[in-house]
C-alpha cells in the first residue's frame, strides 16, 4: 500500500511539472530541487543508522540510542543541505525560525 502511495504521488508530481511547463514555459532545476535534497536525505539516513546502531550496542537503552542518532540526522541534513547549495539565505529566511537558521549556519561558517 505504502509504495502503491508512493507512486501514486510521483505520478501527479511528474504531471503537475508537465502542465506547468507547457501553460507557463517554466523548466524546473532537477538537479537542486530533486538530485541534491535526495542525495543529503540518503546521507543522513546512513548516520542516522550508523548512530542508532553504535549507541543502541553500546548503551543498550532504546531511546536515548534514537534521540540522539535523529538530532544527528537533523544537523547533519542541515549541513548537508547549506554546503550543497540546496538551501540559501533566500529559503532559510522563510523557513520557520529562519532568521535563527541563519544564525546557526553563520557562527557554523555554513553561510557568510
Amino acid at each position: 500500500f505504502a509504495v502503491c502511495t508512493i507512486i501514486y504521488a510521483l505520478c501527479l508530481c511528474i504531471l503537475n511539472g508537465i502542465s506547468v511547463k507547457k501553460h507557463i514555459g517554466y523548466i524546473q532545476e532537477a538537479d537542486k530541487t530533486f538530485l541534491r535534497p535526495v542525495i543529503c536525505s540518503m546521507v543522513m539516513g546512513a548516520v542516522i543508522i550508523g548512530v542508532y546502531y553504535a549507541l543502541y550496542i553500546t548503551s543498550g537503552i532504546n531511546i536515548i540510542a534514537l534521540a540522539v542518532s535523529l538530532v544527528v540526522g537533523v544537523f547533519t541534513y542541515f549541513v548537508l543541505s547549506i554546503r550543497w547549495q540546496v538551501l540559501g539565505i533566500d529559503e532559510l529566511l522563510a523557513l520557520p525560525k529562519g532568521k535563527l537558521l541563519l544564525k546557526i549556519a553563520q557562527k557554523l561558517k555554513l553561510i557568510r
